[in-house]
């Protein structure tokens, strides 16, 4: 069996390679060999195709995008950012990359700068309510804990099924001390995705701070 799945991604991989020698500018061809490579932890070698991607398709917004996803993914926030930045220049149309640009600020903790890629988002996609959520999470870092509350339950209401919504609503409940709001925020959270460990992990942090340590440390453990 393992043979044979081998022959089936390296016949896939000849393919790629294939349909890139007869026309090298098609760019749905480079998201999809990008795609099986990463399938397999070809890191490097997707690395190696994005350069050869750019080579003929320079002015792709997309193509920058998605390469500042590859390096976001390894954790590489300064490429990732220049990608995002890129995707940015080319299209200013592109909220998803101004939406990236904020979370690459947020893992920066250049909170601030974060909050005017997301708002920058709204201007140009203003129905984009993911972006909710990452706002409410800037909020929450900057202690606006009010404007937090307001944008992640207008979130919710949005997007029902939006678990982190909920995760970042109970954080921000956590940091008012409002223990048993943040606990049940976080149980919303784990009923839409029961294979969140971060979902596990709050409501762990809500039950130790209302002592209950006995649920905090099953949960921890999950």
């Amino acid at each position: 069996m393992y043979k044979q799945n081998l022959a089936k991604v390296q016949q896939a991989i000849d393919t790629y390679q294939e349909a890139l020698k007869k026309d090298p500018k098609k760019i749905e061809t480079y998201f999809g060999f990008a795609r099986l490579l990463l399938s397999i932890g070809k890191h490097k070698e997707v690395s190696q195709l994005w350069g050869l991607a750019l080579r003929y398709n320079p002015k792709s917004s997309r193509l920058h995008y998605e390469i500042g996803r590859f390096f976001e993914a390894q954790k590489n926030y300064k490429e990732a950012f220049k990608g995002f930045d890129n995707a940015f220049k080319i299209d200013p149309k592109n909220f998803l990359a101004t939406n990236a640009m904020g979370g690459v600020f947020y893992k920066w903790m250049r909170y601030e700068d974060a909050l005017k890629a997301y708002e920058k988002t709204l201007q140009i996609k203003p129905d984009f309510y993911e972006v909710y959520v990452n706002i409410g999470a800037v909020y929450n870092r900057l202690k606006r804990y009010d404007d937090a509350k307001a944008i992640l339950q207008q979130a919710i209401e949005k997007l029902p099924q939006n678990g982190g919504a909920y995760t970042n609503l109970g954080n921000v409940y956590n940091k008012l001390h409002q223990y048993e709001k943040s606990k049940q925020y976080h149980l919303m959270a784990i009923e839409i995705d029961k294979n969140n460990p971060l979902g596990y992990a709050n409501l762990a942090i809500a039950q130790k701070n209302m002592a209950q340590i006995e649920k905090a440390i099953a949960n921890f453990k999950k």
